[in-house]
């Protein structure tokens, strides 16, 4: 164990009761010795995860970040004011180096959710936070919304904008669509909250032709992962300690915050299937673990009669191979279990790419054949594919009750 690493481990063990009731003996010998932290867990024992140098009144000082799954149910997390600037530290760096973006850069951002107190509220449509950004609701991305949108981003002039993959692709398609022009004060756009896919980022590059990068992050630590002009997601380790870790048959993403005293976050799990591969030089300068892969939830499951499992991911290597090799036309592509053994996909082509319709079709029949013999497909075309709104998209859907 490092020190730093060491040092909130101890930390959390002395001044945290949840830590205090579930560490093992040998913890500063093994860090692996500790047990897994769930949401569940930090949404059942949320006053023992606490630290008692933050007991009573000296609460109100902190500052509340909100995460919301599935079900709607937020987690709080606490922090220091001082300890949550400094674990954005090292990303802002980075930004900075790589992209020149600023904390006082103009940034144009798309939000699905306000918090005041306990109670979730729809943002407002657009609101101007500040004098540096410009939040944009994300319920609210019909054409004629989209035309306002451009208008005000056009009018705020942001440097930079801080957004989804579904939410880009809407308002990119929309642009494409009425032939207008990328925004001419952008000179960065930053992904983050979904995966994005390798011909997503080739779709927006040819577009906006300026940098494009993931960072890969969460609400309960801060930066994870930054993507560097060289398209390595390397891990932020100034701000967390990541692992890989194989729970029930998948290498799950496990994160601890380096930097959170106020209510210790150790080994978290994310929820996340990832790859990590160690240290090596990079051509941006850093020498730091890297992510290979980021493949979403480990819960998403394709159902098969046998008892056993196909991971989805293994569909989206087919669409992704297909497309590389037909140039791309493949726009949008959603992924459906309603029966067991059989999945439904449903595919959206770029308007000028009709001439490859049939033969994508036929081409993609087959690889997932190979691929995934003992599964049912079908494969239909759409000409409208929606995934944007109150929740991070997935491709995949399994609604087998």
């Amino acid at each position: 164990m490092d020190d730093k690493l060491k040092e909130i481990v101890e930390y959390s063990y002395n001044h945290c009761e949840y830590y205090k009731n579930n560490y093992v003996e040998n913890i500063d010998e093994e860090f692996s010795n500790i047990p897994i932290l769930y949401k569940k867990d930090m949404q059942d024992f949320s006053e023992q995860l606490l630290s008692d140098k933050y007991d009573g009144g000296k609460r109100k000082n902190l500052r509340v970040e909100r995460t919301s799954g599935s079900s709607g149910k937020f987690t709080k997390i606490y922090w220091n004011r001082d300890e949550f600037n400094a674990s954005n530290l090292s990303l802002w760096r980075l930004r900075y180096k790589w992209y020149g973006i600023l904390p006082h850069s103009k940034c144009v951002t798309f939000n699905s959710v306000t918090f005041m107190g306990d109670k979730i509220h729809k943002p407002q449509k657009i609101q101007v936070l500040g004098k540096n950004i410009l939040g944009l609701s994300k319920f609210h991305l019909d054409n004629e919304d989209l035309e306002e949108y451009c208008k005000k981003i056009n009018e705020f002039k942001p440097e930079w904008m801080l957004v989804q993959t579904s939410i880009l692709k809407r308002l990119t398609e929309y642009l494409k669509e009425k032939k207008l022009y990328s925004f001419k004060s952008l000179k960065y756009i930053e992904l983050n909250g979904e995966m994005t896919l390798d011909s997503e980022k080739k779709y927006f590059s040819e577009f906006y032709k300026i940098p494009i990068a993931d960072m890969y992050g969460a609400a309960e630590v801060n930066g994870i992962a930054y993507e560097c002009p060289y398209g390595r997601k390397h891990v932020l380790e100034d701000n967390v300690y990541l692992e890989s870790i194989n729970i029930d048959g998948a290498d799950t993403a496990i994160v601890t915050s380096l930097h959170n005293h106020a209510m210790p976050i150790i080994r978290y799990n994310l929820g996340d299937r990832i790859s990590i591969k160690s240290n090596q030089v990079c051509r941006c300068g850093l020498n730091t673990a890297y992510l290979d892969t980021i493949q979403g939830r480990t819960s998403d499951k394709i159902i098969l009669s046998n008892g056993k499992y196909i991971s989805p991911y293994v569909i989206l290597y087919c669409i992704e191979k297909i497309n590389e090799v037909m140039y791309y036309s493949i726009l949008q592509f959603k992924i459906i279990q309603k029966e067991i053994d059989m999945v439904e996909i449903y595919l959206l082509f770029r308007k000028d790419e009709d001439v490859w319709i049939n033969q994508t079709l036929e081409e993609l029949k087959t690889l997932i054949k190979q691929n995934c013999s003992e599964l049912q497909v079908t494969i239909s075309q759409r000409s409208q594919i929606n995934y944007y709104g109150t929740e991070k998209y997935k491709f995949f859907e399994n609604r087998i009750k």
